[in-house]
């Protein structure tokens, strides 16, 4: 199995009867919407009106004021192009984008900035996010341990679809006790723990959870020879906010991890160099 991710879409090579079936339906929510949506999202370096108005709004620094605009400008994206059980989780993921850097992608680096005039890459890949990865109607716990239905369980598993950071970090910052527990099983490496991913890392990372950085830590500690876990990790590193970063930045430097080959490619992936 392979994960093709193009454009503002998954492909997965030989999914299963049960994922397929669980993309044609996704399919049919969303077509509505279609040509609507991509009209939102599709220039990214020419933004649409809407986006536009959307990052003057962001600048306001009013969130109860900003929460009210998306809902007037933007709720046509809910039940077609995004599920509403996701509306407070984007709200907060806009509203907090200042914390993170503002470039994005492998040939990123690290820059960080208050002026939201800065953050327009940055608010469109989270639009977009939302958009690919949270199509499944259900907890974010379910998902993550694929408590679903079927074909529900077939496409999270066979598309790695279903969660993304901002999401994760949310339900973190909003206390969501059975997500923290599934994630610390995750970060002792405890049996029948959920599986780690990047989008785990960066939803750590984006949150503010301090025990759960330690946590992380530990685990980067833990990983001796599995570079890809250690690279996993220190790759996600620059992505949330800066206290995650300098944590293990500090941990890094402390223990000399820059002798690992993961780690000297993270810091070229954070200087820009990964291009």
């Amino acid at each position: 199995m392979y994960i093709f991710n193009f454009g503002f879409d998954l492909w997965a090579s030989n999914p299963s009867p049960e994922a397929t079936a669980f993309r044609e339906k996704l399919n049919a929510r969303r077509k509505a919407c279609k040509v609507k949506w991509e009209g939102l999202v599709t220039r990214r370096d020419t933004p649409s009106p809407e986006l536009k108005e959307l990052v003057r709004e962001l600048g306001r620094d009013d969130g109860d004021s900003f929460a009210a605009f998306f809902t007037r400008k933007f709720d046509w994206l809910y039940g077609a192009a995004l599920l509403e059980r996701h509306r407070p989780a984007l709200n907060w993921a806009l509203e907090h984008i200042r914390e993170y850097p503002y470039t994005v992608g492998l040939g990123r680096r690290a820059l960080r900035s208050g002026h939201i005039s800065c953050h327009f890459k940055s608010v469109l890949e989270t639009l977009i996010s939302f958009y690919k990865f949270c199509v499944i109607d259900a907890d974010i716990c379910d998902i993550l341990t694929y408590d679903l239905p079927a074909d529900a369980a077939a496409y999270a598993r066979e598309y790695s679809a279903g969660v993304n950071a901002e999401w994760l970090a949310y339900e973190i910052d909003s206390g969501n006790g059975r997500l923290i527990k599934l994630l610390k099983s995750m970060l002792n490496d405890e049996p029948g723990a959920i599986q780690p991913s990047p989008a785990i890392f960066r939803g750590i990372l984006r949150a503010h959870d301090t025990e759960l950085y330690q946590g992380l830590v530990r685990l980067l500690l833990a990983a001796r020879l599995q570079e890809g876990l250690r690279q996993a990790i220190c790759e996600a590193a620059d992505e949330g906010t800066l206290e995650g970063f300098l944590v293990l930045l500090r941990v890094i430097k402390d223990n000399d991890l820059i002798r690992f080959s993961s780690v000297k490619r993270a810091f070229g992936v954070w200087l820009g160099f990964a291009a």
